[in-house]
């Protein structure tokens, strides 16, 4: 009887007890080409529910040490049936607050027209409109083998756009 019991609890450790983490958030990419060293990100409210609204959005340059400055404002919000101005003060940080200022998103992509912006070396730039579409991270690990605090290999189920995780899932049930 003793063995049966260790069996199962093995078997349960070992095997199912599995849990499956999805997180959503935007990544915004250049409609037309530019220069590689601007990164944009989109926040969730909540990252795990996917009809949460957008929070805020940030630029950031890659290998700098400070964000890039805004010197164009307002910057232009352009989702599928609304446009919003977003008015902040030239020379602000690079983050914006979308949900606090009344522009409520949570569509599978919109468009934002920041301007011009000035990087760290002095640069001045152009920016083109940014695409911002919403990304789907899946997960999977062992929840018996992170309670017990080892090292839980995560197993990557999908990445990638809205888009292909609703055809992926669609293929996939």
């Amino acid at each position: 009887m003793k063995k049966i019991a260790l069996f199962l609890i093995l078997l349960l450790m070992f095997s199912g007890c599995k849990k499956t983490y999805i997180s959503y958030n935007y990544s915004g990419f250049s409609i037309k080409r530019m220069d590689k060293t601007l990164k944009f990100i989109g926040y969730l409210m909540n990252n795990e529910d996917n009809n949460s609204y957008v929070r805020s959005i940030s630029i950031f340059e890659s290998g700098a040490q400070k964000r890039p400055t805004i010197l164009t404002t307002p910057i232009k919000i352009i989702t599928k049936n609304k446009e919003y101005r977003l008015k902040e003060k030239k020379g602000t940080i690079t983050t914006y607050l979308l949900y606090e200022n009344g522009v409520k998103i949570n569509s599978d992509s919109f468009i934002v027209e920041f301007g011009k912006i000035k990087l760290e070396n002095g640069q001045i730039i152009e920016l083109p409109p940014i695409k911002f579409r919403k990304y789907v991270n899946s997960k999977r690990w062992n929840v018996v083998w992170d309670a017990l605090n080892q090292d839980t290999p995560t197993e990557e189920i999908f990445q990638g756009t809205i888009e292909e995780y609703r055809e992926w899932k669609r293929r996939n049930k």
